[in-house]
């Protein structure tokens, strides 16, 4: 009996000075052991408010509460994030140096303006026209130049540009079929 009791005090006396030490930090516990403790960068600068930016007051003191010399190693983490922020928010709204532009001539820029579908608008213009009256489209078609007129009717059913040529002046009826005999004889453009 007197070897268990003697075994039992051993067993406590070792189990309480591993918890002590836990404690102590010199032996790391986690969950017992307190956090190692580093330089904090921001030691002896006044502790402000992150809602207002002013420093805080000690309540007993009246004077601004310092920065602790030492803090968590995760606590140091988070405020060496915190200033790698701060500095990238203020390298972003420092202001840019001036860029001088060098000077271009026009030929230097190449320009790529986009060339419209002139058939695809014939067509278009085409079908809006077919559905017009014959007399109606003469007036339409009245200050049209005979070889842009003729892509257009090139595209409409021949029954109305027909219907439309028999009501034009025999002049303009004359240089307009010569257009459009002009671009039917012409072979299809290939796409290239």
């Amino acid at each position: 009996m007197k070897v268990a009791a003697i075994a039992c005090a051993v067993l406590v006396l070792i189990v309480g000075a591993v918890i002590g030490l836990g404690m102590a930090g010199i032996v790391n516990i986690p969950g017992l052991s307190p956090p190692k403790l580093v330089k904090n960068p921001h030691a002896g600068k006044p502790v402000l408010d992150p809602a207002t930016g002013k420093p805080v007051l000690n309540p007993k003191t009246g004077k601004p509460e310092v920065e602790p010399n030492m803090v968590s190693a995760e606590e140091a983490q988070r405020i060496a994030k915190q200033d790698a922020v701060k500095q990238e928010a203020q390298n972003d709204t420092a202001p840019a140096k001036p860029v001088v532009a060098a000077k271009s001539t026009p030929s230097a820029i190449p320009r790529v303006i986009p060339k419209p579908d002139e058939d695809a608008g014939n067509k278009k213009l085409a079908s809006i026209w077919e559905e017009m009256d014959a007399t109606k489209l003469k007036d339409v078609v009245a200050s049209w130049k005979p070889d842009e007129l003729a892509k257009v009717l090139m595209k409409m059913d021949p029954d109305k540009v027909t219907e439309l040529l028999s009501t034009l002046d025999p002049k303009k009826a004359s240089d307009l079929s010569r257009q459009l005999l002009k671009l039917g004889s012409n072979p299809p453009k290939t796409s290239s």
